[in-house]
């Protein structure tokens, strides 16, 4: 996004409210950002399912933001534990849109991975809906609203 402000943006929790990959380990993620200098850090909370049970899992991440990107950095822990393999990745975070004080549309590519793996709509609210300002941006990306996968559809 050009003109982003990022001292603005990277700061404070943000919820996964709606996802082109709408899984329950996507939607049910809260992420708190937070910016010093250049460096952003990045702490996500989600839970995934393995049968019946849930397990919490927490991702740090750091990097330098660049024109509302940033290359990340990342380490996923669950529960109590580091898992031990495929723990460490790298991940592209791109702010496509935002009003700073309610919604984003963001774009995550995880690096090998190729094109664009996930677009996010994200809020400051758990059980918003899409505002409208969104569409528009998301019709860009070649989405329609109406396809995504909704928090409020997964059992967080």
């Amino acid at each position: 996004m050009n003109g982003l402000n990022s001292q603005k943006f990277f700061s404070g929790t943000w919820f996964v409210t709606h996802a082109k990959k709408g899984f329950s380990t996507i939607l049910c993620r809260e992420i708190t950002f937070k910016k010093n200098d250049s460096t952003v850090e990045s702490n996500t909370k989600g839970k995934v399912r393995e049968r019946k049970t849930k397990t919490e899992y927490t991702v740090h991440c750091t990097g330098k933001e660049n024109k509302g990107k940033v290359p990340f950095k990342c380490t996923r822990e669950e529960g109590e534990r580091s898992i031990k393999q495929n723990n460490e990745y790298d991940e592209e975070f791109t702010v496509a849109e935002t009003d700073y004080n309610s919604f984003a549309v963001v774009c995550i590519n995880k690096a090998n991975k190729g094109k664009e793996e996930n677009i996010l709509v994200i809020n400051k609210k758990k059980d918003a809906d899409i505002p409208s300002a969104a569409t528009s941006t998301l019709q860009n990306l070649g989405l329609n609203s109406d396809s995504l996968g909704t928090r409020k559809s997964s059992a967080c």
